[in-house]
């Protein structure tokens, strides 16, 4: 269970800025997320999945260097 004070660390990976920026917009308005990191592809994802937990992955399966189920596999 999430501490509602520790909040969630949500990740958006889509290679469309509209998308990730929709996404984000609804979910500031959810009081348990902490933060919110965007990636363009795969490759970012598995980046910032070294350096960082995330609660929550919107993932697209269909995005440019490496596509959604590929970095999924990896992950």
């Amino acid at each position: 269970m999430v501490n509602k004070k520790q909040g969630i660390h949500v990740l958006v990976a889509d290679d469309h800025i509209l998308f990730r920026m929709g996404i984000e917009s609804i979910l500031k308005k959810t009081k348990l997320v902490n933060s919110i990191t965007h990636a363009e592809n795969g490759d970012e994802v598995l980046k910032f999945f070294k350096k960082k937990k995330f609660n929550l992955v919107f993932m697209d399966i269909m995005m440019p260097e490496m596509d959604g189920i590929s970095t999924t596999k990896k992950t």
